[in-house]
């Protein structure tokens, strides 16, 4: 009889070992549902991650919009182009919306104008207010419209010292043909959306 209760017993304590040990192999090797679900949410394109990127499906104008008032608060902003097989990221801080593009504007001698020319593949990066960030990816056009330039040199009369004949220098201007944009709010979501 004895030796049955020590069966008894012997065999309780070693399913019940079992069962910690399952359990603790289980808290060690797994994220609970939620953090797992987190970490598996992961833009394809960008690999941010968060809480996961909602694709909106905003007409290009709000888009556009959306993109400028972003940039217009988050100054200065960082463009990246690539010059020969390197990027390169320089601040900048000039844009406008007009004619139903949002442009970037910049000295045509600078190296940001000449890389755009020749490989157009360019993105753009901010961070706002509340660590929210904004990443623009696309390609762009440089082109030259001297009622862009005007409105520009108008709304910052600073420029028509830099770019004018005396200086020799001249102001470019550059949108995005296509773009794709990204901006992560603070709550960890990412939204997405074209234009």
């Amino acid at each position: 009889m004895k030796t049955n209760l020590y069966l008894v017993a012997a065999a309780l304590t070693f399913l019940a070992s079992c069962g910690q040990e399952t359990k603790k192999s289980e808290s060690t090797n797994a994220l609970p549902k939620q953090e797992e679900a987190t970490v598996t949410q992961t833009d394809a394109n960008s690999g941010a991650t968060g809480l996961g990127v909602v694709k909106l499906d905003l007409p290009a104008d709000s888009a556009r919009t959306v993109t400028y008032n972003f940039l217009n608060t988050s100054r200065p902003y960082y463009v990246t182009t690539i010059d020969g097989d390197k990027p390169r990221v320089r601040p900048t801080g000039v844009i406008s919306l007009l004619k139903e593009k949002l442009w970037f504007h910049v000295g045509k001698q600078k190296g940001v104008y000449q890389q755009a020319l020749k490989n157009p593949h360019v993105e753009v990066a901010a961070t706002g207010q509340n660590r929210e960030w904004i990443r623009i990816s696309g390609e762009v056009i440089c082109e030259d419209d001297p009622e862009v330039t005007q409105a520009v040199f108008e709304k910052n009369p600073h420029l028509k010292n830099m770019y004018n004949e005396k200086t020799g220098d001249q102001l470019g201007s550059f949108y995005f043909k296509h773009a794709t944009v990204e901006i992560s709010r603070s709550n960890g979501s990412v939204e997405s959306f074209s234009f």
